[in-house]
């Protein structure tokens, strides 16, 4: 007797003629459409949050190299300083 019951309810939910079957579909499809895109863009917000992360790691990264590079010239640039001073001295 359930099994039965069970027929006639899914008899009574399924749509007989077939454009409601198309509507049916035609929303199945949008709703699984929408599920791809909502996918896809949280996909491509991640990344583009990455890529400015690497971005501004990699600025970061620049700067701290030219400060090094510059506070390592700063002896030789003393030292040339001194050499011209003392050959305009002689």
């Amino acid at each position: 007797m359930k099994n039965f019951s069970n027929r006639s309810f899914i008899r009574s939910i399924t749509p007989q003629d077939s454009s409601s079957q198309t509507f049916i579909l035609l929303g199945i499809s949008v709703a699984g459409l929408s599920v791809v895109a909502i996918a896809l863009f949280y996909r491509y917000r991640q990344q583009t949050e990455l890529l400015y992360s690497l971005r501004k790691q990699n600025l970061i990264l620049t700067e701290k190299l030219e400060a090094s590079k510059l506070a390592a010239a700063i002896p030789e640039i003393i030292r040339n300083d001194e050499e011209l001073s003392q050959q305009t001295d002689n």
